[in-house]
């Protein structure tokens, strides 16, 4: 083991949890790429994990075996979440390329529409709508990119660089789109997009899209550790938060629904 690898070990020997996930997240900065960082041997995820209970057991020797194997799960869990929390984060940016990229084409062909006289009705609203609807997109990731980092991180970038260069180009275009197309929106009477105002006024949507992406990530995290009970918990609390409905049935509830003889099937 190198210098470098052993200097590494003896800091995760000291971390808690949410640590752990920053010092990959900073090993990974340094390295640049996310994709070489996931085909590491053991994988992040799996890497993760290990310190986090190394990092336990050192601190917990002189405890029972039970209860060290409890603080050892509940802390692999947490910093898992949190991985996951910062994985999707990053993955959703990037899916957002080829999506922005063919929405940035459709724009600039509707400026130049407009800006060279080729005036087609509806087409200022037109632009007008599919603008704002892509501001507000880019600004909502990254109000919850800015909560992520400042929540869950301690102001640690959550974007890592290929996520963060194409969160800074959708913002650059933004701005540039805006400039172009507020003149049209003045010569036809219709309101300008001040990015400023939309800033701020998405911030009430910033909460309820935190709370949606912690929640899928605490999911995909009791999925991998097989916490069936809990996870049917969560889904139930999501559902009955958002839709009047009643809750999901845990295996043996509906093993018990399918074979009791009382419950008669709906004629066909």
């Amino acid at each position: 083991m190198g210098q470098q690898a052993q200097r590494l070990r003896r800091i995760e020997l000291v971390l808690t949890p949410q640590q752990v996930v920053i010092l990959w997240l900073k090993e990974t900065q340094q390295a640049g790429s996310l994709e070489a960082s996931l085909r590491k041997d053991p994988p992040p995820r799996e890497h993760i994990r290990r310190a986090v209970s190394q990092t336990i057991r050192a601190a917990m020797k002189r405890y029972p075996p039970a209860t060290i194997a409890k603080a050892e799960l509940q802390a692999q869990q947490e910093a898992d979440a949190l991985y996951m929390l910062v994985l999707n984060a990053n993955f959703d940016v990037i899916k957002s390329r080829a999506y922005w990229n063919l929405f940035k084409v459709l724009l600039i062909a509707l400026l130049f529409t407009e800006s060279k006289g080729m005036r087609v009705i509806g087409t200022p609203e037109l632009l007008r709508s599919l603008l704002l609807s892509f501001a507000e997109g880019t600004l909502l990731d990254e109000a919850v990119c800015n909560w992520i980092s400042r929540e869950r991180l301690g102001g640690e970038p959550v974007l890592l660089l290929e996520a963060a260069s194409i969160m800074e180009c959708r913002l650059k275009d933004l701005e540039w789109l805006c400039a172009e197309f507020n003149p049209i929106a003045l010569l036809n009477g219709l309101e300008c997009i001040d990015l400023e105002s939309t800033r701020t006024a998405i911030l009430s949507m910033a909460d309820e899209t935190f709370a949606i992406k912690s929640n899928l990530a605490r999911m995909e995290m009791l999925a991998i550790f097989g916490e069936a009970d809990s996870l049917r918990e969560l889904m139930n609390e999501i559902l009955s938060a958002t839709l009047p409905i009643s809750p999901i049935p845990s295996q043996i509830e509906a093993a018990k629904s399918r074979s009791d003889p009382a419950i008669t099937k709906c004629p066909t």
